[in-house]
């Protein structure tokens, strides 16, 4: 009887034992589980801040271009409205370095005179009677 008792204790320990084990190993199971879950979290959030920062990058060089392309159009429109007032400055300088020319001064002192002698003439004339 005692070999009896001793196997039963022997298996009584064993199943106690293989109890332990089942418990411990599904306990591990859903802790396994639940990494996995947090895993596949993790990665579905890494792939969103992937394409965050894809969509940063996206609109950084879109902004790059954006500011090129104004910076050189408002060059273009500093040139361009640098030579339409050098054109006009150039413009009325030569107008008006042709509208008083020497030749066209010396002419319109001549006909100045000529007036001022032709009504000097005719003051004369009528008071004279002649």
């Amino acid at each position: 009887m005692t070999a009896g008792m001793d196997s039963e204790e022997a298996a009584y320990h064993r199943g106690h034992l293989a109890g332990e084990v089942a418990a411990r190993l599904a306990h591990h199971d859903r802790h396994f589980e639940a990494i996995n879950g947090h895993l596949a979290a993790l990665a579905a959030d890494v792939h969103q801040m992937r394409m965050q920062v894809q969509r940063l990058a996206d609109q950084r060089d879109a902004d790059i271009v954006t500011v090129k392309t104004t910076a050189d159009a408002v060059e273009k429109t500093v040139q361009t409205t640098a030579d339409t007032v050098e054109q006009a400055r150039v413009a009325r300088r030569d107008t008006s370095d042709q509208s008083w020319s020497p030749v066209s001064k010396a002419i319109a002192v001549l006909l100045a005179l000529a007036a001022i002698g032709g009504l000097i003439i005719g003051v004369v004339t009528l008071l004279t009677g002649r």
